[in-house]
């Protein structure tokens, strides 16, 4: 394969014409639009190699800085992602892949154009604090241009403890106090996935959640009854 941005896609049907027809398709649409190199397989063998390629893009990344070898800290891999709707996509990929070649930083992006969700993937020292100030300042960017134009701060990986602060910024105040009446009265100790929740911004005495009649009821349950 040429290391060229690369687009994976996968093909399914009920019978083999189906997936013939889904190719031909979608080479004539990749023709259209000056695409190269379309290719494929119905080999499980091949498709097992391609997706391979896939699989270990992170290594492949990250081994990319001079002197780097996967297993030796303190050079490291630093991955973040967010999501996006697809109309929007290619749109913030462009902006993106600027960012990072201005960044001076070694770096890429993968992603699943399906969902509209992508990673960008560094080779980082962890040790150096100029580098990782750059990663996180270009993180921050990614993230706030995704929420800028409708998406969310993460695609996959999830809110964590590194995107807290974010979470505030997509759903509101009210939307992190209806998360945290849901999460006291589950976890009244506070003993579940402690400090996900940015807890000096959130104060539920003040909340008051309506639900549509129409719904199901459900029974609460006190600790005593489980």
């Amino acid at each position: 394969m040429t290391e060229k941005p690369t687009l994976f896609l996968e093909f399914h049907g009920h019978t083999d014409d189906d997936v013939k027809q889904q190719t031909k398709l979608v080479g004539e649409i990749i023709s259209n639009f000056k695409g190269k190199g379309f290719l494929w397989s119905n080999s499980a063998k091949e498709n097992a190699r391609l997706w391979t390629a896939r699989h270990n893009a992170y290594y492949a990344i990250v081994s990319e800085k001079k002197g780097c070898r996967i297993n030796f800290s303190p050079t490291n891999g630093f991955s973040t992602d967010v999501c996006v709707s697809i109309s929007r996509l290619a749109e913030i990929i462009t902006e993106t892949k600027k960012d990072i070649d201005t960044s001076g930083l070694v770096g890429a992006i993968v992603g699943h154009v399906g969902d509209g969700n992508f990673h960008c993937i560094f080779s980082v020292n962890e040790n150096d604090r100029s580098e990782m100030k750059k990663v996180w300042e270009l993180s921050d960017r990614l993230i706030m241009r995704a929420l800028s134009i409708g998406g969310t701060c993460t695609g996959e990986h999830g809110i964590g403890i590194g995107k807290k602060e974010y979470l505030k910024k997509e759903i509101g105040l009210i939307g992190l106090k209806t998360m945290s009446v849901i999460k006291q009265a589950l976890d009244p100790n506070g003993i579940m996935n402690p400090g996900k929740l940015p807890p000096q911004t959130i104060s539920i005495s003040s909340i008051v959640i309506q639900f549509s009649t129409n719904l199901p009821r459900f029974p609460f349950f006190h600790r005593s009854d489980l």
